[in-house]
């Protein structure tokens, strides 16, 4: 027989169950494994839905998102504008996984879904993650896509065009759809000039076709009318690179593939004009004028400018002070090189720049010379601080005019103060920086904080 103390906990538990399931349906958007009890951060997003998570996460590793939604008062909800529920649980299922050990997520589109968010929100290392399962697995067509939505350009680009090209299976719906009419047109048009080459038996290359069309690549030759939005993705602030040393320069090999598109065949010139032959096996003839000459040289010089930057940028922009000090190269080289091919260059290289600049400019504080962070860990402190000096540089960048083009007036960058929690994390983070090429040195009285110049821009920021 029961005891009164033993029916009372029954009834209590069945309660308590009742409760639970009542509030379950009434607040539906509560009912799922991110909604966590000890949650100390409530997150809501466009469609109603709200995760209840962990601060600690995102406050120690994105300073972006920290910035933009947790510096001010706390509030009970903080909504996030214009995320999918399903980019948010695809993310927070590798903070938070079903089962120890073990991930969540193996298809293409969920690791977008991951790379979307790290991207917008910048953490470095889960971005890092997702483009490294996204690769070797991602289709031709799916390359595109992401290259398009997140600026990965012709290192994507070029090799996922031209597998398309060379492939003997049509498109479907689906993937024209994805790729866009445009340039379903140009792929049909390179597929049938190919065929038209076998059946003359004569050469075509599809790298070389690919490489020059304004509507595939159009970084490369810049220019083109595109519906298909690649122009501002390719030019978008993010790459899908690791940094390297910044010692290694850009060298001759870097140019081999505009050189390879735009053979010249030197055997054919004649006093009637020079032939050459141009990519896609079609032919032109081209009178041989010294000054229609001297235009072919400096296209020539301007297509090798850009391909150098092209594999610069591919070498040296895997972060936001990466990308910062880019920027800062391009924008001194401005103000610097005065070439035929330079000026030529100088509009896209502008672009470039804008771009960057842009993509770092936003909720930088009024006191952003000053950088307080409690971490003890140096690579955190690090990658915090990176940002601010990568927003700093921007800041300089766009507040370069033309009356120091000629870098006779050096205009200083300013000093960032950095007060870590420890002298052994501040030496660490000091040497972060030193092998990054910036100036540090240790703030006077205080052996918890170092100053890290920011680098000053020569170049001009105008049209």
């Amino acid at each position: 027989m029961m005891s009164s103390h033993s029916l009372q906990s029954i009834d209590e538990t069945e309660f308590l169950s009742e409760v639970s399931l009542e509030r379950s349906e009434a607040d539906p958007s509560h009912s799922h494994r991110f909604y966590l009890e000890d949650g100390n951060l409530e997150l809501e997003l466009d469609d109603g839905k709200t995760y209840k998570v962990h601060r600690y996460f995102f406050q120690t590793h994105s300073p972006a998102f920290t910035a933009r939604y947790l510096s001010e008062e706390p509030k009970d909800i903080v909504h996030l504008p214009n995320v999918s529920s399903v980019d948010f649980e695809q993310f927070l299922s590798l903070i938070y996984p079903s089962e120890i050990g073990e991930c969540d997520i193996q298809a293409v589109d969920q690791w977008t879904s991951v790379l979307r968010l790290a991207t917008k929100w910048t953490f470095p290392r889960l971005r890092a993650l997702a483009i490294r399962e996204i690769e070797p697995q991602a289709t031709a067509i799916d390359k595109v896509a992401i290259a398009r939505e997140f600026g990965f350009g012709n290192a994507w680009l070029l090799p996922a065009f031209t597998a398309i090209c060379q492939s003997s299976s049509w498109l479907t719906y689906d993937e024209a759809a994805r790729l866009g009419l445009r340039t379903a047109v140009e792929i049909g048009r390179i597929r049938e000039e190919r065929l038209l080459g076998k059946m003359e038996q004569r050469d075509y290359d599809v790298t070389a076709a690919v490489c020059s069309n304004n509507i595939l690549i159009p970084s490369i030759v810049g220019g083109g009318d595109n519906d298909d939005g690649l122009s501002d993705a390719v030019l978008a602030p993010s790459f899908p690179f690791a940094t390297a040393d910044a010692t290694d320069e850009v060298t001759a090999t870097d140019t081999e593939p505009i050189l390879r598109a735009i053979p010249v065949d030197t055997e054919r010139l004649g006093s009637a004009g020079v032939e050459a032959k141009v990519p896609g096996g079609l032919e032109r003839d081209l009178p041989a004028n010294p000054s229609q000459l001297t235009e072919i040289g400096e296209q020539l010089a301007q297509f090798t400018l850009q391909t150098a930057e092209l594999a610069e940028a591919k070498r040296f922009c895997g972060t936001d002070l990466d990308r910062a000090l880019f920027a800062l190269r391009m924008a001194n080289r401005i103000a610097e090189e005065h070439s035929p091919a330079a000026q030529r260059h100088r509009q896209w290289r502008q672009m470039r720049i804008d771009q960057i600049v842009r993509g770092l400019m936003y909720d930088l504080p009024q006191d952003a010379h000053q950088l307080d962070i409690e971490s003890r860990n140096p690579w955190s402190c690090f990658e915090n601080a990176s940002h601010r000096i990568a927003q700093l540089i921007a800041k300089q960048v766009s507040l370069t005019s033309p009356d120091v083009a000629d870098g006779s007036t050096p205009r200083t960058g300013g000093v960032l103060t950095l007060t870590v929690n420890g002298r052994d994390c501040a030496k660490r983070v000091k040497i972060y920086f030193l092998q990054k090429g910036l100036e540090v040195v240790d703030k006077e009285n205080n052996e918890n904080a170092i100053e890290i110049i920011v680098p000053y821009a020569k170049g001009a920021n105008y049209p």
